[in-house]
């Protein structure tokens, strides 16, 4: 009897388990890691992947109301919702909130961590940007009140805006000739935070605005003006305890010294 042997070889297929790549495109809406107090009376919402620009509504809520918020705003995968509320909130509704590939989910009763934060930070001046012949200035959140001197004296063009949270002077020079400076002083916040710091600006000088006047031996602590040929006034300053000052960067040209001492003509060629 012949005997017949038979070798079955069993071939085992063994996956790696590798992880799969994110579907392309995406087509999932952002995803929610935490929503915290922050200081400012803000509520910081952190997602996981970048946002859009825009969301549809948001509301925040405690145990007696429900309130929509429209002063908010994106940057990366925070959304950072300003409220008025002083007693602060419990929960968050977010609607319409997407990613760049507008996948958008809303999200209702996110709870806030942590307490209400009492603002007691002052408000700085962030940046001052001179470019062409706008002037911006950034505060560092919304100021209710502040005071600005711009030289020359004869820019009164001023637009203010709240942007990302942040109160934006835009000050146009409609002439845009002459060297321009800004003096920031006295800030407050809603919260009555006050920033005293007084902060000079001035416009870079270039090749052009090689002139100087030097004023000498005026009456101490006396304000002087510098005037244009046309009576246009330019700039003002204030002498030193010996009657001193000098405007400086100035384009060559005919201009007026003046003060209620005296007016004196200077041309400077």
């Amino acid at each position: 009897m012949k005997k017949y042997y038979f070798l079955i070889l069993i071939i085992f297929f063994i996956s790696c388990g590798k992880k799969e790549p994110p579907p392309s495109p995406d087509i999932f809406a952002p995803g929610i890691i935490e929503a915290v107090y922050s200081i400012n009376n803000q509520i910081k919402i952190t997602f996981t992947e970048v946002l859009d620009n825009k969301v549809d509504s948001v509301f925040l809520i405690n145990d007696t109301m429900r309130n929509m918020e429209n002063d908010y705003y994106t940057n990366k995968s925070v959304l950072t919702i300003q409220y008025n509320n002083d007693g602060g909130y419990e929960l968050v509704d977010v609607f319409g909130i997407g990613d760049k590939f507008d996948n958008k989910k809303d999200y209702t009763g996110i709870p806030i961590k942590g307490a209400h934060i009492i603002d007691t930070i002052p408000p700085f001046v962030e940046r001052v940007v001179f470019q062409d012949s706008v002037i911006r200035i950034v505060f560092s959140e919304i100021v209710d009140t502040f005071e600005i001197e711009i030289y020359p004296l004869y820019i009164k063009t001023m637009e203010i805006k709240t942007e990302k949270n942040r109160t934006n002077v835009y000050i146009n020079d409609t002439i845009n000739l002459y060297q321009k400076e800004v003096i920031v002083s006295d800030y407050c916040d809603k919260h009555n935070n006050i920033g005293k710091t007084t902060i000079r600006y001035e416009q870079y000088s270039d090749s052009s605005y090689n002139s100087q006047i030097n004023i000498e031996k005026y009456k101490p602590f006396e304000y002087i003006y510098l005037l244009r040929d046309d009576s246009l006034v330019l700039y003002k300053g204030i002498t030193d305890s010996l009657g001193n000052y000098s405007f400086k960067d100035l384009l060559r040209g005919i201009y007026y010294i003046q003060s209620d001492s005296i007016i004196k003509k200077i041309a400077k060629q």
